[in-house]
């Protein structure tokens, strides 16, 4: 079902199955997702998951831009955004 949907996904430059599989283990682990460029070329999407009570994800917080101009301060825009996420699942009633 989920490898139907990923061929069904319109990318301007589709990893394989396989690394977005890895890209997603990744996410997981550290809590914050990067994409620059695979989905739309030339820009980064950089988000951090917003959790209801009960641990389902519900939402994310989501920074969008210019590639060359977002990953000079990908850093301090990837732990703003994981704060942000967090303080957005604790009003929710859970601590992401």
């Amino acid at each position: 079902e989920v490898e139907a949907g990923f061929r069904h996904l319109r990318w301007d430059a589709p990893p394989t199955l396989e690394t977005w599989w890895r890209e997603v283990a990744e996410t997981r682990r550290r809590g914050w997702a990067v994409d620059a460029g695979n989905y739309i070329a030339g820009v980064t999407v950089v988000a951090a998951p917003i959790r209801h009570s009960d641990n389902r994800f519900s939402h994310a917080l989501v920074a969008i831009g210019v590639g060359a101009a977002i990953r000079d301060g990908l850093t301090a825009l990837r732990q703003d955004l994981v704060v942000g996420a967090r303080t957005l699942s604790h009003r929710l009633g859970r601590e992401s």
